[in-house]
């Protein structure tokens, strides 16, 4: 009898543990977007939302003609997206005028 009930014992175990495993599996499914749910969700144009998965910026699948787009990515693409203002943005002429301004400086 003790066999039996090492045996069950034992197969309760192996079952709890394929549960857990199926809960961490199931926990790591990605939430999977279309083009156009993507663009509504996150208020953007679906050209941007489809560029965004064409050009590899945001992690994406094909599915037949749809372009599945992982949710996720597109929250850390736009969390790791800076905006280069105005100000900060230089034209290359006004970098040539501040080089030889600069050259001007040091050199008198």
């Amino acid at each position: 009898m003790e066999k039996i009930a090492d045996l069950l014992k034992t197969d309760i175990d192996i079952h709890s543990i394929s549960t857990q495993q199926a809960k961490s599996e199931q926990a790591q499914i990605p939430i999977m977007l279309t083009v156009r749910e993507t663009a509504a969700k996150f208020g953007i144009a679906q050209h941007h939302a489809r560029q965004l998965a064409l050009t590899g910026k945001v992690r994406a699948v094909r599915a037949g003609k749809k372009i599945l787009i992982n949710a996720q990515s597109v929250v850390d693409y736009f969390n790791e997206s800076t905006l280069i203002s105005s100000e900060t943005y230089a034209h290359p002429q006004h970098l040539q005028i501040l080089k030889e301004d600069l050259y001007e400086l040091h050199t008198k």
